[in-house]
């Protein structure tokens, strides 16, 4: 099982490919190998790599409450482990915010930003107090499974694929309650709003029409912020994207990564 050394904790990965890097960073349900279609699709071209951040997977525990900046790092080490200068990262929703704290604290080290179904910071929120007591009373009060059986269809488009829906609860009921929650923290820990306009990597932002987790009008608020950003919206997808609409999904990466290189040095 493939590891690095990140701050104090092993870090997981699956990776797939040569050429520039591209890491693929989960959500906060989610994990390594919930990206296999984007790692297949894209591997011919680029070394394309998903991790299991701290607490999930493979991955360690954390020694202590986990932090965006902690991640933060763990990305910075995991990019020392493959000796790449700089990558493409490619994150939705918890690590949409991800990228965004690694451009915050490494701006050199990204190359350029992917950016899906998320927005900046749960701390943007102007009722983020209430929301996140609702969430964490939620995450307390069910088991893993009922947990699961709830959220999934929040994060799916209506009339989903059934199994999606079955791939996110099996996988949500094996999450670590503690590094579960903790992530949650930390999302609401954070805004990067005053960042955006700050950005000076090609970005590329892409949202499902049916996101009902960090909808639409989030997404073309990160647009107007970043310069020379670019939205692409998938139909007949809701939060989860990359797992509904995965051909569509890696076509628009595909064609945003080729892009870049193209227009290097």
């Amino acid at each position: 099982m493939p590891t690095a050394l990140g701050d104090g904790v092993r870090i997981h990965y699956l990776e797939q490919g040569n050429g520039p890097l591209v890491l693929f960073l989960h959500g906060v349900g989610s994990g390594s190998q919930h990206w296999r279609a984007q790692l297949e699709a894209l591997g011919d071209a680029f070394h394309v790599a998903a991790w299991d951040a701290r607490g999930y997977g493979g991955s360690d525990n954390p020694p202590r409450p986990i932090t965006q900046r902690d991640f933060a790092a763990d990305v910075n080490a995991l990019l020392d482990h493959f000796g790449a200068a700089r990558a493409h990262l490619c994150g939705l929703s918890m690590g949409g915010m991800i990228a965004q704290m690694v451009y915050r604290a490494y701006p050199r080290r990204v190359r350029s930003l992917i950016l899906a179904d998320t927005l900046p910071g749960f701390g943007s929120l102007p009722n983020k107090e209430a929301a996140l007591a609702e969430r964490l009373q939620a995450i307390d009060s069910l088991s893993l499974t009922e947990g699961a059986r709830q959220r999934t269809p929040m994060l799916l488009r209506d009339n989903p694929d059934p199994r999606i829906v079955e791939l996110m609860v099996e996988h949500m009921a094996t999450l670590r309650p503690q590094p579960y929650r903790q992530a949650w923290v930390s999302m609401f820990e954070v805004d990067y709003t005053d960042l955006l306009p700050q950005v000076r990597v090609p970005s590329l932002i892409i949202c499902g029409r049916e996101d009902k987790v960090t909808p639409l009008a989030e997404s073309e608020k990160m647009h107007r912020l970043i310069p020379g950003s670019r939205l692409v919206i998938l139909e007949n997808a809701g939060h989860l994207t990359n797992l509904e609409q995965p051909a569509e999904f890696n076509r628009v990466v595909r064609e945003f990564l080729l892009g870049v290189e193209a227009n290097a040095g």
